[in-house]
């Protein structure tokens, strides 16, 4: 019976949370370490023309420093191959969010699009809203709506590159 009132105790001075071990879960950003395919939607100097701009590589999220990193490999329209290593880095999510403004600036390779892109339509710039929607699920939208979005999929490592049709250009939120 002495041992009762020492239980209740710590668990009045110290908290349920303490004295199980539950953690606090809300301030945890969801596991996105892996390998994406990126679709990148945008529309062309003209208003009218939309691309669908192919990168794929790899997300790292520090959880320490809640950091996000995306190495990434933009591909030819036609077959897939590699036309020009980018990447967006140091995105840092605030505490307990998921969302974080950066400023896209990316050169679109002409073989990237069909029909190419010519040099006058070659930059994409905006401010952008990365979010992470849950494990293994990342996207960006405009601030101030429109295009460009990304969308991504999950997909193995040393694998065939899905083809267009198997990739997403938006987030699943919207």
């Amino acid at each position: 019976m002495a041992r009762a009132p020492l239980v209740l105790f710590v668990l009045a001075a110290g908290g349920c949370q303490t004295f199980v071990g539950i953690d606090d879960v809300a301030g945890h950003l969801p596991h996105v370490d892996g390998e994406y395919l990126i679709g990148l939607k945008r529309v062309r100097a003209d208003g009218v023309t939309t691309d669908t701009i192919r990168l794929r590589g790899t997300a790292t999220l520090d959880p320490d420093t809640r950091t996000l990193a995306l190495a990434l490999a933009q591909l030819a329209a036609a077959d897939g191959a590699v036309v020009s290593e980018n990447a967006i880095s140091g995105l840092e999510f605030p505490d307990d969010a998921t969302e974080v403004d950066f400023q896209l600036s990316i050169e679109i390779r002409p073989t990237a699009t069909e029909p190419a892109t010519d040099a006058g339509d070659s930059q994409v710039n905006a401010t952008m809203r990365m979010r992470l929607e849950g494990d293994y699920a990342l996207c960006a939208v405009p601030v101030g709506g429109g295009l460009p979005t990304i969308g991504s999929i999950l997909v193995e490592s040393a694998t065939a590159t899905p083809p267009k049709e198997q990739f997403s250009t938006e987030c699943d939120g919207l």
